[in-house]
């Protein structure tokens, strides 16, 4: 027995990226081959995953991984990135433990990662760009003032979680950076300073928000202690302790603001958010709504304008308008693609239609074109009637609840009373068509040993046919029984336009007139093969 019958590896084939931790599938492979020693087992449980969960009041801190090139630390990352991004991951954790742990902060985050490579550029710049173009592919509209313009960065990440947490209120952001030290070392003294700050301002403003309302939080449950004018005697806070707490109640009122923004505006929004699904992507109406969308957005992420005393009002009358254009264009769409009232009845009566009923006659005898008949029938059939949907129902739900039409999940086309009306002048022609591919073949010299076989009765139907080349009104099993033998000698053989257009195209193209005479040649030839030519009939299906 050899040492590799008893022990296998995974090959590691290259260097562990960060970024490619974005795919989910690469995600899944991290977590399966992370090896986890206790030491590890230990750190993760104990330090790692503490520091990252948000459930529980915690002094949380960034985390900060260093080690030589080639430990593993870019895959470190990606394992924790992953798993707090992702909710099913951790169960392809190599230790219990720590899957168990992972538990708190599965699929708790949204990830923004990066790595820094060979730059000049200053780390605020990196690093808020990063977050811009990544909150951007997340539909988180916010953008960071440019640092000459701010005197500190703590405001501006503040109303970017704002506007993040608009989006994802039950989520939250972490911020992954692969190379961070290597390129601190190549900072000067005053650059690295900055660096150093803004890095200081970060965590601030992470703690900061927390510790704030949690502090808010222990002094407001204390106040309920004091129940009466009696107990207010005891008050044991003065008034310095008190307004210590003005930022946290200050911080608590804008959430309860937002809250009560998003609650008076998400009927609508909801609504729509669904209707954005039910048009195509490239609808003009889609188009303004994303612009609206992202607009509404920025505003939310920006203090001054969301406190603006006209915002809600504002903001309500543009998606109000939105929603009024959306029914409109959906009620066209919905007219255009769906049969009314006296359509529908139309469509029942051609269905039902003479003409309609002498071709499925005619479709038993075999030489006839039965695929023309059945594809009619089918996009007849095919038409859909609705003409029970109303404006006030649209304003309820932003799709048909009689058809459920949804206009982005049908193919483009005409609409539904032009169709019908076409269909209706192809079934005059399909009948005059297959009449006179009775008439042409029953005069083909091949077809007329076989009418004089015929019984007196049934060829006088024929014969009665030809003289007048009109179906008889009657058309009985006689008459279509004695076609059916008169044209017995015939055979039938189909071609699919699809075959038909490889055959002809088989040896390239362009090709020359001669060429592609040659090629349909060769293949009618091979399609008679062992038929007698005079009495192969081609139907084209």
């Amino acid at each position: 027995m050899k040492y590799g019958d008893l022990i296998q590896f995974e090959p590691i084939e290259s260097v562990v990226q960060l970024l490619d931790a974005d795919e989910v599938a690469a995600a899944r492979q991290f977590v399966k081959t992370y090896v986890i020693s206790g030491e590890m087992a230990e750190k993760l449980v104990d330090i790692v995953i503490p520091q990252l969960q948000f459930d529980q009041p915690a002094d949380n801190k960034g985390l900060l991984v260093v080690g030589n090139y080639g430990t593993g630390k870019s895959h470190l990352m990606s394992v924790i990135s992953a798993l707090a991004e992702n909710p099913d991951l951790s169960a392809g954790l190599s230790h219990s433990g720590v899957a168990d742990a992972a538990g708190k902060i599965n699929g708790r985050f949204k990830v923004v990662r990066t790595e820094i490579g060979s730059t000049t550029m200053g780390l605020r710049d990196i690093l808020v760009n990063a977050l811009e173009e990544h909150l951007a592919g997340m539909d988180v509209s916010y953008s960071f003032p440019s640092s000459d313009q701010v005197s500190g960065n703590k405001r501006s990440f503040e109303e970017m979680m704002t506007a993040f947490h608009h989006r994802f209120p039950d989520h939250g952001l972490l911020l992954v950076v692969d190379e961070l030290l290597d390129y601190l070392q190549t900072r000067k003294d005053q650059e690295l300073i900055l660096d150093l700050n803004f890095l200081r301002e970060i965590g601030e403003v992470c703690k900061d928000l927390r510790s704030r309302l949690d502090e808010t939080k222990r002094f407001l449950e204390s106040l309920q202690a004091y129940s009466s004018p009696g107990k207010l005697k005891n008050f044991r806070y003065d008034v310095p302790e008190v307004t210590t707490h003005r930022d946290g109640l200050n911080a608590l009122a804008e959430i309860e603001s937002l809250q009560e923004l998003l609650a008076d505006l998400n009927s609508i929004a909801s609504f729509l958010s669904t209707a954005e699904a039910v048009l195509s992507g490239d609808h003009e109406w889609v188009g303004k709504m994303k612009k609206a969308r992202d607009e509404v957005l920025v505003q939310l992420g920006d203090l001054d304008k969301r406190r603006a005393v006209t915002f809600r009002q504002q903001t309500r009358r543009r998606l109000a308008d939105l929603k009024k254009t959306y029914v409109q264009t959906y009620l066209g769409m919905h007219t255009r693609a769906r049969l009314g009232v006296n359509e529908d009845k139309r469509k029942t009566g051609l269905m039902g239609d003479e003409r309609l009923k002498i071709l499925q006659k005619l479709s038993t005898i075999e030489l006839m074109p039965r695929q023309h008949l059945s594809d009619f029938q089918n996009r007849l059939a095919g038409l859909r009637s609705c003409f029970g949907l109303t404006e006030q129902e649209l304003e309820v739900t932003p799709v048909c609840p009689h058809c459920n039409y949804k206009p982005g999940a049908e193919p483009p086309a005409a609409p539904a009373g032009t169709v019908l009306d076409g269909l209706d002048e192809e079934l005059d022609m399909l009948a005059a068509s297959w009449t006179q591919t009775l008439l042409t073949n029953l005069e083909d010299p091949t077809t007329r040993d076989n009418l004089d076989l015929l019984k007196p009765e049934s060829r006088k139907l024929v014969n009665r046919f030809i003289k007048h080349r009109e179906l008889p009104d009657d058309l009985g099993q006689d008459f279509i029984h004695a076609l059916s033998e008169v044209l017995s000698g015939l055979q039938k053989v189909p071609v699919k336009t699809t075959d038909l257009r490889s055959a002809l195209l088989s040896g390239g193209s362009p090709a020359t007139p001669a060429e592609m005479k040659k090629r349909f040649e060769a293949y009618l030839d091979e399609l008679t093969k062992g038929k007698e030519p005079g009495k192969v009939r081609i139907v084209l299906e």
